[in-house]
């Protein structure tokens, strides 16, 4: 087990590190943060990657409450689960409506963020502006995630400081 001070000296000199980077470092011109997959062979291997995902937190869940584990950290850790696993699907209907969306039903006045949907409102349209709405899910899974890791972390570090005074 690690020493609260050399988690301190870590933590001190990971943020050092960082920050002569971010000084110093690379000079960033594109983030490119977007991802568009080229042809439809990048949108397939990216729907089955949602698919697998998915399986993935179902199976991950039914392990959790098949095990009886009780504390805290494991409901935010189920939570987190089932609601990454909405998210699963609400991207998954959100990218195959993205693909039937006329470009024309679309303006963007001056950047991505500002892109609006026009009408006559169509039943796929509005699917793919709810499916953009997916932070609404992402966000708060992400949030029981770190929870849960939180509790599982004070959990371990009392366990630790009882059997070593």
């Amino acid at each position: 087990m690690i020493s609260s001070a050399a988690q301190k000296w870590c933590l001190r000199t990971g943020w050092l590190g960082l920050s002569l980077l971010a000084t110093f470092g690379v000079e960033v011109r594109d983030a490119l943060a977007l991802q568009i997959h080229g042809g439809p062979e990048g949108l397939y291997v990216h729907q089955m990657a949602h698919v697998h995902y998915f399986f993935a937190l179902v199976f991950f869940l039914w392990y959790i409450r098949r095990a009886a584990f009780t504390s805290r950290g494991w409901q935010f850790l189920q939570l987190f689960c089932l609601l990454m696993g909405l998210w699963n699907i609400l991207a998954f209907v959100g990218h195959i409506a993205a693909t039937h969306v006329e470009p024309t039903s679309l303006v963007q006045d001056s950047h991505y963020l500002t892109t609006r949907l026009l009408p006559p409102y169509s039943v796929n349209n509005l699917v793919f502006y709810l499916a953009k709405l997916d932070h609404l899910l992402c966000v708060p899974a992400l949030f029981c995630l770190y929870m849960a890791i939180r509790i599982f972390y004070r959990a371990a570090m009392s366990e630790a400081e009882e059997k070593n005074p």
